[in-house]
């Protein structure tokens, strides 16, 4: 089993694509280096890779778990009230 699985990810921001069809893979217990240029989306991918931001396309899986699907939201949740 692979602990990062990732396929054809991408992330657009407006006419910019940060991350354009990227796949990997890192197998559990594996080193792993993502080294690349300034600018050439390494952040975008890793904020995509720990939910943080949802990516324009492709599919993720981090410890065999899916990250969130394009077609799902984040349940809302309700402030804490004083009880008086």
């Amino acid at each position: 089993m692979n602990a990062i699985d990732v396929k054809g990810l991408t992330r657009a921001f407006n006419d910019l694509r940060a991350v354009d069809n990227i796949s990997f893979a890192v197998e559990a217990g594996e080193i792993f280096g993502f080294l690349e240029h300034n600018g050439a989306g390494k952040t975008t991918t890793i904020r995509m890779l720990t939910g943080q931001l949802r990516p324009s396309a492709g599919q993720a899986q981090v410890a065999g778990c899916d990250r969130l699907p394009l077609n799902q939201t984040y349940p809302r949740t309700k402030p804490l009230t004083k009880n008086t």
